[in-house]
């Protein structure tokens, strides 16, 4: 079994520095001047060291949105001053100090010995942005009683807290402090320079998924759906060495930071998570998230017994080492996988974080935590992230059989299409929502528009706030409506989550649905979120109500599964290919060209844009008038207008959410923009029209755009005899048959099988115009898309009464006929 290993790539700790000035505005070029009253003032000039910036909520770094001036006189608070509006772009000027003399060694940075002669000015900023009140510090004059309340060791012990979660990712500024101790000069105007020293630690965290892997080897769709941080202290600590007791012995002799008893003291209430809605802070695509938040600061210690990073995200060591991972700060990584199976699974993983040494669990103030992981899968033996869970959300496995079998098997792969012989239909039938997922994880990678459209739909999944609805269908009569609804708990196996049931949709078919027919399906939300509204379509599917059921390895009912000897055939792995168009409702075996037009258009299918999953009708007579389709009251059905796409937009999440809109560029071109990666050849293309294990003809297994299942049709590279030839329009390997008199439609091309067991038919069903929606060439051409493209192009075998192209190409926007091969 592959091992899977989670890796922490950088683990940068850096501690800001604390005595950063700012060069003095032209009008503050002497540091102290003489006042016209004879007072003493301080002219102040603010700096902060920057954080590296990200992408990140609002947040002003280094914004001052209030300051409380603190001037401690033989350590006694003196005086206290408070301002609000400032910044560091203009100094300020504060009158009304007392002198003060030189004071003692900066207690932020130096050692600190308190005598109880602290001279000292210490500055706070922003306390009151973040707890909505002034510091409470009482000074002499305040006081009246000729004595400082507020002594400067209380100070050093103030610790100003939030008030909730929300006040800590709400505030928008970031509490600071600051330390002067050169001393004031009495009756001047002293020109100081001020370094404020954060109190907050920045976490900078990445997480990428890009090799994720399971243990055989597959890679399957990672969605990261959320990042969370746990064990964040609302306690802000003033960031003196003061606070800092002694390093324990045996521990990290000489490393800042060192801590013998943890602080803030862990009290559950005292301390909280918060995850990136939260912070609204969390960006990036599918294979790699980012989660910016800021917190204060949590000391709990280094430990020489934890050696390794593997060990430091391990509960078990870490119990054996510390005693308790208690108040421990931590990452919580929610990420969901889909294999192509179609089996679904939540997992979720745990970070601790710390300092750059192993040992050190320590999240100090002002310094910017940068952790890159790297998840390579879900194995939950692995120690280098603790508390792997591994949450079972949709396994095939589980769905009761209900004495239904064929539909059962073919309802447990995810696809966008599934063919349903309603007559054969003793049990009931399943879809797996996990195809939605699948296609908006798509989406959302390929906007990039920083929209959690899959967080959002699994709300909707989750939640149940869907309906499962007919959008059109090819019956008009009574009860001939499919709707899907959440299926109850009853039908899962009792040793799986209940909560399964919520990626399963169950398909009621009404009295009145019959084979020979086909119906669009709509998956739409019942009540509106940030992204998705009431009524939005999130997914379609189509369901071919046929009873033509082929099969690879064993007896096809009601029709044939063909295999032909073209070059390409046999070395494109291809083992099958339908012997009818994707949506044909004729039932029964196909012997040849069919004699009248009412029989010939049940062999049209319908027709697809290149790349999409949503089929359009075809011809209803054998001209070029579109096949009625109705709605979900059994009324005319009125397809939109078609939209132009002049600009070569993104259209995939619009053609997703509007399924029976005509996308098209004027004067040709793609309905989108340029995606070669949405028909691949492959039966797992999650925008594939085909039912599950089916695939268009293409560039699977790294075959090019020559090597798609009709490539040869005509050429001479066939190996059977009746195919060996070169091509001639009305004698050869696929011989064109002209309408029969009176009855329109029923033109098309006939392909001889080379083991003589019979022909393949491929109506002239024409196509729909790229530029216009409108059908056209019903009767005299034929073109059936391959997954392979040519430049901007789609390729297809097309024909006419005079030619064949094997394979041509051309729009993507052209609406053109599909025939399904088996790999």
């Amino acid at each position: 079994m592959n091992k899977f290993t989670t890796r922490i790539k950088q683990m940068v700790f850096l501690t800001m520095a604390v005595c950063l000035a700012v060069s003095c505005t032209e009008d503050m070029e002497t540091s102290r001047s003489a006042l016209n009253n004879g007072s003493t003032a301080l002219r102040i000039s603010f700096a902060a060291p920057d954080y590296t910036q990200v992408n990140t909520r609002s947040v002003m770094e280094s914004g001052i949105k209030d300051m409380t001036v603190l001037v401690f006189k033989e350590g006694r608070l003196k005086k206290t001053i408070q301002l609000e509006g400032l910044s560091f772009a203009q100094a300020v000027t504060v009158e009304g100090i007392p002198s003060l003399p030189k004071g003692t060694t900066d207690p932020f940075t130096g050692t600190f010995v308190e005598n109880g002669n602290e001279n000292i000015i210490c500055f706070l900023a922003n306390v009151k942005a973040m707890t909505g009140n002034w510091p409470a510090l009482i000074s002499e004059e305040e006081a009246g009683n000729g004595q400082g309340v507020t002594t400067y060791t209380e100070f050093l012990n103030y610790k100003p807290t939030y008030e909730s979660k929300d006040a800590l990712v709400s505030t928008g500024y970031i509490p600071m402090y600051g330390v002067y101790t050169d001393g004031i000069v009495d009756g001047m105007t002293n020109q100081i320079n001020v370094s404020l020293t954060r109190a907050l630690a920045k976490i900078n965290f990445t997480v990428n998924t890009d090799n994720f892997r399971l243990a055989d080897g597959e890679m399957p769709s990672v969605v990261v759906n959320g990042i969370s941080l746990h064990n964040v202290p609302l306690e802000v600590t003033l960031p003196s060495k003061k606070n800092r007791p002694a390093l324990p012995v045996g521990g990290l002799n000489g490393i800042w930071p060192d801590v013998q008893q943890p602080y803030p003291t862990y009290a559950e209430k005292g301390f909280v998570s918060f995850d990136a809605n939260d912070e609204k802070s969390m960006s990036g695509n599918t294979d790699m998230a980012t989660f910016v938040a800021y917190m204060p600061e949590n000391a709990r210690g280094s430990y020489d017994g934890i050696t390794n990073y593997k060990d430091k995200s391990n509960a078990a060591k870490l119990a054996e080492v510390i005693g308790s991972a208690e108040g421990l700060t931590y990452l919580l990584v929610d990420l969901t996988y889909t294999t192509n199976s179609g089996i679904m699974r939540k997992v979720e993983y745990t970070i601790y974080l710390g300092g750059n040494n192993a040992g050190d669990m320590n999240i100090r103030a002002n310094a910017q935590y940068n952790v890159t992981t790297y998840i390579y899968g879900d194995n939950t033996e692995d120690g280098a992230v603790t508390n792997i869970k591994v949450i079972p959300l949709f396994d095939p496995s589980i769905v009761k059989n209900e004495g239904n079998e064929k539909l059962v098997d073919i309802a447990q792969t995810p696809a966008n299409c599934y063919m349903v012989d309603v007559e054969d239909n003793e049990g009931d039938f399943y879809i797996p929502l996990s195809q939605v997922r699948k296609g908006w994880t798509y989406i959302e990678k390929s906007l990039n528009d920083g929209k959690a459209y899959v967080d959002e739909l699994d709300k909707v999944i989750r939640g149940g706030k869907w309906e499962l609805v007919t959008l059109w269908k090819t019956m008009n009569h009574e009860n001939s409506n499919i709707v899907g609804t959440m299926p109850d708990d009853s039908w899962i196996s009792p040793d799986n989550a209940p909560g399964m049931k919520n990626y399963f949709a169950k398909l009621i078919f009404g009295e009145g649905v019959e084979n020979g027919n086909n119906a669009v399906i709509a998956l739409s939300a019942t009540e509106d979120g940030e992204i998705f509204k009431n009524g939005d379509i999130l997914w379609s599917w189509h369901i071919w109500l046929t009873d033509y059921k082929p099969a690879i390895n064993g007896i096809v009912e009601n029709g044939e599964v063909h295999k032909y000897e073209g070059i390409s055939f046999t070395s494109g792995n291809y083992r099958g290919i339908m012997d009818r168009n994707l949506g044909a409702v004729y039932s029964g075996k196909i012997t040849g060209q069919l004699q009248t037009t009412e029989e010939a258009v049940k062999l049209y299918g319908l027709q697809y844009q290149w790349g999409r999953k949503d089929p359009f009708p075809a011809s209803g007579d054998g001209t070029n008038t579109m096949l009625t389709v109705y709605d979900a009251n059994n009324e005319t059905y009125s397809f939109p207008s078609p939209v132009a796409n002049d600009n070569f937009e993104n259209k995939l999440k619009d053609a997703v959410m509007n399924p029976t809109t005509f996308y098209f560029k004027n004067g040709g071109g793609d309905w989108t923009k340029q995606d070669n990666n949405l028909w691949t050849g492959s039966d797992l293309d999650v925008f594939s029209p085909t039912p599950a294990g089916w695939s268009l003809p293409g560039t699977v297994s790294g075959y090019g755009a020559l090597t798609n299942a009709w490539a040869g049709f005509g050429d001479g590279n066939f190996s059977g005899v009746k195919n060996a030839g070169s091509y001639d329009s009305e004698i050869g390997p696929f011989d064109w048959k002209a309408a029969l008199p009176d009855q329109v439609g029923t033109a098309g091309r006939l392909y001889e099988l080379t083991d003589d067991s019979g022909t393949a038919w491929y109506p002239a069903a024409g196509s729909r115009n790229s530029g216009t929606a409108v059908l056209q060439s019903t009767g005299n051409n034929g073109g059936y898309w391959s997954a392979s493209t040519s430049g901007g192009n789609g390729v297809l075998l097309y024909f006419s009464n005079s030619s064949v192209y094997p394979v041509g190409n051309n729009s993507r926007a052209y609406g053109f006929s599909v025939r399904c091969v088996h790999k």
